[in-house]
């Protein structure tokens, strides 16, 4: 088991934003060893001593974990899910019903799960990283095991849909749908799973997973996202414990 710090990261270079998450193993108090959440491997943040003045660094959670996996039946988004989604599984022309994946190697003391499934490759196209899905405080307890592998927590497809009537305790915040740019007010689409929709080129998606001893306070139904990171990075709040992630193709 190793300490873990996760951090995400928005460079300033030629004024462009750029965001990764990233969790590093801490060594020293002076550093880190980072490794990217959404596949990219940074150079040694130790190495490159100017990096205070070109990026901000905002610490998310700290905690000991040995990672949680995050694994899938697929690598490229299968169509039902996405941009070529049948009608329906659509509303308003936006896909809505989400993808299965599983969850493995939990940290046994995570006792509620949450997660953000983002498209840093929305920057250029808006500029910013578009949200697609967010869920908080997700009793582990309240989810299904699959059969298949005892080790492993099965989020069934369509479960965004579903969450209200099965888990009405869990939470789905606003994607960005809600946004000023989209101005969606239909909250069977601002408040849940948005299917990859990329209009310029294939696209990749990371699904990153929190698992915490406790709940995060204050949140309710439609929460932002930056709350429920606010409250992942308060270590008095929610209690992280464990975290993992796996990237995506969303196909043009």
């Amino acid at each position: 088991m190793q300490p873990f710090c996760i951090i995400r990261v928005t460079s300033l270079r030629r004024r462009k934003v750029n965001e990764n998450l990233a969790r590093a193993s801490v060594h020293i108090a002076s550093g880190y060893t980072p490794r990217s959440a959404c596949g990219v491997t940074p150079r040694s943040w130790i190495e490159q001593e100017h990096i205070h003045s070109l990026c901000i660094v905002q610490v998310i959670a700290v905690g000991d974990t040995e990672y949680m996996k995050i694994s899938a039946d697929f690598t490229v988004i299968p169509d039902e899910y996405a941009k070529a989604a049948p009608l329906e599984n659509c509303v308003d022309g936006t896909p809505i019903v989400s993808f299965p994946f599983y969850i493995d190697d939990l940290n046994p003391n995570a006792r509620y799960l949450h997660w953000e499934f983002i498209d840093p490759d929305s920057i250029p196209v808006c500029g910013f990283e578009w949200i697609h899905w967010s869920v908080a405080n997700m009793p582990v307890d309240a989810l299904m095991y699959d059969f298949n592998d005892s080790h492993a927590l099965a989020i069934p497809a369509d479960f965004s849909r579903s969450m209200a009537s099965m888990i009405p305790e869990a939470l789905q915040g606003r994607n960005s749908s809600a946004s000023k740019l989209v101005k969606s007010t239909n909250p069977a689409v601002s408040m849940r799973y948005n299917g990859p929709y990329p209009p310029d080129a294939d696209h990749q998606y990371c699904l990153n997973v929190w698992g915490s001893e406790r709940p995060i306070k204050g949140l309710s139904q439609g929460f932002w996202l930056n709350e429920m990171l606010r409250g992942l990075r308060n270590a008095e709040d929610a209690g992280v414990v464990d975290y993992g992630s796996i990237v995506l193709t969303g196909t043009v």
